[in-house]
């Protein structure tokens, strides 16, 4: 998860950690308890406030009252406060570290995940290779200057800023080319090109086979990109820029196997998060086909 989208989930949350009351009879009504509860859920999965969580759930007869009025007693009353403000003070704290590590967000910046390298060669290549896919996608009007804007401290993340809005929706196409040809196309190619290369028969026969699949799966991604320019009105006889983006779109589906990401920014306007694919699905797809991927490699 991005830091950004981690300091979303806090902020959107923060101001719910207030335990308000009113008295009733020597009691004590605790205030709003279904948004504090809610707020308290939807925090939990960040880590950083397990133990406090813990140390709430163990406050039996007051988190896990299902009525609409929690009321209890003063000595209850104040255990909740205070450890209900604690976490508000460990929420902001954490908001107000992100604020200073991070610069404001553009909103023509895009988020890219990294996958889970271990080794610094890994990530050199890496950043290659999404330095040539950005640098070989944009023309015409969609033509855009790339700026590093930021690496996501803690995290396996970059945020690139693209120059303009048109440029931004061209990326989001693309990503949506690629994950296409990534589930119409290339799993099988590697799942297939797996099996020959652990056929028992002639080296030259296999390599004949393996020779004809990745011509098929090159015209299968210039396919995409025909598709693409046709999409963005790109005049389809510029063979070379052709050319380009079918690797483009090739490259880019086998990074995803991998595990990478690609997301525009949280602040980004309506128009260009429509442009990119849904969240969910991708990630469902990227898990999917990395498991997949995995598990044939680790048969060889």
């Amino acid at each position: 998860m991005r830091l950004r989208e981690i300091k979303q989930i806090l902020e959107e949350n923060v101001n719910f950690l207030r335990a308000e009351y009113k008295e009733i009879n020597g009691k004590y009504e605790i205030l709003a308890f279904q948004e504090i509860y809610k707020a308290i859920r939807n925090l939990e999965n960040l880590g950083f406030l397990k133990e406090d969580i813990e140390y709430l759930e163990s406050m039996d007869t007051i988190f896990h009252d299902k009525s609409q009025r929690v009321i209890v007693d003063g000595t209850g009353l104040t255990t909740f406060a205070t450890k209900i403000d604690i976490i508000n003070l460990k929420v902001v704290a954490v908001i107000n570290a992100i604020k200073e590590a991070l610069p404001e967000q553009d909103q023509n910046s895009i988020s890219i995940k990294l996958p889970m390298y271990t080794e610094l060669k890994e990530v050199s290549i890496f950043m290659k290779e999404i330095d040539m896919i950005l640098n070989q996608t944009f023309i015409n009007e969609y033509k855009s200057s790339i700026k590093l804007q930021n690496f996501d401290s803690g995290s396996n993340w970059i945020e690139i800023i693209l120059e303009n809005k048109e440029a931004i929706i061209f990326m989001g196409g693309l990503v949506n080319s690629a994950i296409n040809f990534l589930k119409s196309s290339y799993l099988s190619w590697k799942q297939t090109s797996h099996t020959i290369k652990m056929l028992e028969t002639e080296d030259n026969a296999r390599q004949l086979i393996l020779k004809a699949l990745e011509e098929n799966i090159k015209m299968q991604a210039q396919s995409h990109a025909s598709a693409l320019m046709k999409d963005f009105n790109i005049d389809e006889s510029h063979q070379e820029y052709h050319t380009n983006l079918s690797h483009s779109i090739q490259k880019l589906a086998e990074l995803l196997s991998k595990g990478t990401e690609v997301h525009t920014a949280l602040n980004a306007p309506e128009e260009t998060k429509q442009a990119f694919p849904d969240v969910e699905k991708t990630l469902t797809l990227i898990e999917n086909a990395t498991k997949l991927l995995t598990n044939g490699n680790s048969e060889e």
